[in-house]
Formats: structure tokens, sequence, C-alpha cells
């Protein structure tokens, strides 16, 4: 992940790793790795939103871009396209694209397909959403609307989708470019535990902000997004690995 970033193009960037107390070789990594300016924390916290609040609530950049453990950027002209996507739009508030899901430990292997082209703000309600990892959000968002509710295990980033999309009028631009290759067995990709979970918490987001919350209509979003994953495998999956566009 590390050198993912490092290997950018665009090099206006501040590092921020923010670390749980792990036991692995991280701190040694980040500490070898990591160049001057860039920050490592470890440290105890109450979950992944808990450190994602953190590191932005450390950040001095404009815009902030979150990618976990283990994912990668597409290519190392991602963070330049969509620097250059703000700097053509400069109202606009967040930026987002597709992301690739890849086997672990093998980073060239695709294993399905997140295209957001399709999302619309009323998908909300049936707990669909634009790949997290691949959008970039201006920190005056988080100014605006507040950081991301710790209280959720694994839909603190649905919520915060949720909560700006009713509260507030952010205006958000889609590139049809893929942004992040994202290893599957995380949080939100370790079977179907992890599916349940999220579940009951993208229902509880729902009804927090007083919007129709229907248990089976959530629960359907898998086979759709498991067969919308499955098509653009099959249409794109070949061409994605060389460069060409979806």
């Amino acid at each position: 992940t590390i050198e993912s970033l490092k290997a950018q193009t665009y090099k206006r960037v501040e590092h921020i790793i923010i670390d749980g107390l792990s036991e692995d070789n991280t701190a040694k990594l980040a500490g070898t790795s990591l160049g001057e300016g860039d920050i490592f924390v470890s440290e105890k916290d109450s979950g992944i939103y808990d450190a994602l609040n953190r590191g932005i609530g450390l950040a001095t950049g404009d815009i902030i871009g979150i990618l976990h453990a283990d994912d990668v950027y597409f290519d190392m002209t991602v963070l330049e396209q969509v620097a250059r996507d703000f700097d053509e739009s400069p109202n606009t508030d967040i930026v987002y694209g597709n992301v690739v899901y890849v086997k672990p430990h093998d980073a060239e292997k695709v294993a399905r397909i997140y295209r957001s082209i399709h999302f619309k703000p009323w998908m909300l309600y049936f707990g669909f959403m634009p790949a997290h990892t691949a959008m970039f959000v201006r920190r005056r968002v988080f100014d605006v609307a507040g950081k991301y509710n710790a209280d959720f295990a694994s839909a603190g980033d649905f919520e915060f989708l949720v909560r700006i999309n009713r509260d507030h009028q952010f205006s958000v631009r889609f590139i049809d470019k893929y942004l992040v290759k994202m290893m599957l067995g995380g949080a939100s990709t370790s079977g179907l535990s992890s599916f349940w979970r999220t579940t009951v918490e993208i229902r509880k987001a729902l009804q927090m902000h007083s919007l129709p919350a229907v248990t089976t209509l959530i629960i359907f979003r898998l086979p759709i997004k498991y067969l919308a994953m499955k098509f653009h495998q099959v249409m794109f999956g070949r061409n994605i690995m060389r460069g060409e566009k979806g």
C-alpha cells in the first residue's frame, strides 16, 4: 500500500497511517518506508471509523482519500487524475470512480469489478453505494457534515453518504476510471457474516435519518451486486489490467 502511494506521479501528498496497535510488522515497515512529513500513529482505537476520524483530524490537505491496508491504487496516475478533476471543477466536493477487487496476495488477478457509473442517490435506500475507497472528499465536507460515526463497525461509510445526501447539498462528480485495486478478505468482503452485519447496520443508518429501511430489499442487494460485478468482470475483466477503458 505504501509503495503504491509512493509510486504516484502526483507528489503533493501527505501520507498518514493510523494503526490500531497491531502486533505484526506494520510499525517496522512504516518506519522504513515513510518520508519526511509523513505521519505514523499506532494507538488503541475503537474500530475502523474511529481510526479514519483520527487520520482526518491530522490531515492538513485540501482533499482526503482513504486507502485501506493491502489495497493499492490502480496505476501510478490515479492521484494525478483525481487532482486534475478537482482543479478543473473547483466547486466539486466529492470525486469517485470504480474499483477492481483482486485476489489476496495477487493484485493482478481480477476477482470482481465494481463500477459506480449507474449509481443514483435513491439507490441508498436499497443499500447500494459507490465504492468508498475510490472516493476523494474535500476536507470542507467533513467540516460541514461531520466525520464518520464510530458506532458503526462496517457501514459507517454508508451512513456518512446517507447523511450528506439527506442533510447537505454537495457537488459530486463521477469519473469512469478504475482508481483502486481492493484486496478481497477485508471487513466488508469476508463472507456472509460480514454481509449480514453490514445489512443490519445499513438498516440502522437509514432509520437514523428517518428513511425507508426494508430489510428484505436491503438483503436483495447481494445477488444484484454479485450478478452486476460478474457481468462487468466478463465484459471488461480481460482488458482492465492492460489499461484499456472498461
